[in-house]
C-alpha cells in the first residue's frame, strides 16, 4: 500500500511537471505571436516610410519642374522687355489757331 502511495504521487507530480511545462510551453507561443506581430507592424511601417520618402522625392522633382518653367518663363520676359526697349516716342503737338 505504501508503494502504490508512492508510485501516486510520483505520478501526480509527473502530472504536475508535464502541466507546467504544457503552460511554459503556451507562454513561449504566445510571445512568439507577440514577435512575430511586432515585426509585421515594423515591416508595416518600413514601407509606409519608404512610401513616403517616394512621394516626398516626387514632390520634390515637380517642384523642381515648376522652377525650371519658372525661370525659363522670366528669361523670356526679359528677352521680351530686351526687344521693346529703347521705346521710341513721338510727340505730336496741337496745330494752334490764332485769335483776333
Amino acid at each position: 500500500s505504501a508503494v502504490s502511495t508512492q508510485q501516486s504521487a510520483v505520478s501526480s507530480q509527473q502530472s504536475a511537471v508535464s502541466t507546467q511545462q504544457s503552460a511554459v510551453s503556451s507562454q513561449q507561443s504566445a510571445v512568439s505571436s507577440q514577435q512575430s506581430a511586432v515585426s509585421s507592424q515594423h515591416s508595416a511601417v518600413s514601407t509606409q516610410q519608404s512610401a513616403l520618402s517616394s512621394q516626398q522625392s516626387a514632390v520634390s522633382s515637380q517642384q523642381s519642374a515648376v522652377s525650371s518653367q519658372q525661370s525659363a518663363v522670366s528669361s523670356q520676359q526679359s528677352d521680351l522687355d530686351l526687344g521693346r526697349w529703347p521705346r521710341t516716342r513721338v510727340w505730336l503737338k496741337a496745330p494752334q489757331v490764332a485769335c483776333g
